[in-house]
């Protein structure tokens, strides 16, 4: 079974705050969720865009929802359905 919400993280390069990201995904209220981080192809150009693309042929939740490398979300940012 698929989760109900993926949240793409894009992370390339120098990422010093990518685990407060993952970590403000995960302690979210919402439980349903699936945290796809990813760094674009070799065969791309090394941007936020060419990561979320890569990401999103691998995300398998009903909605799509990013977070980039150096933000975070508020506990409640994705809220049950």
């Amino acid at each position: 079974m698929s989760a109900k919400v993926s949240v793409i993280i894009p992370a390339w390069g120098e990422t010093p705050f990518l685990e407060r990201a993952r970590n403000s995904v995960l302690a979210q209220t919402c439980t349903d969720i699936e945290v796809v981080v990813s760094a674009p192809p070799a065969s791309a150009p090394q941007t936020a865009i060419a990561a979320r693309w890569a990401a999103l042929e691998k995300a398998q939740g009903e909605w799509i929802a990013f977070c980039d490398a150096d933000d975070w979300m508020e506990r409640n940012a994705i809220a049950e359905m």
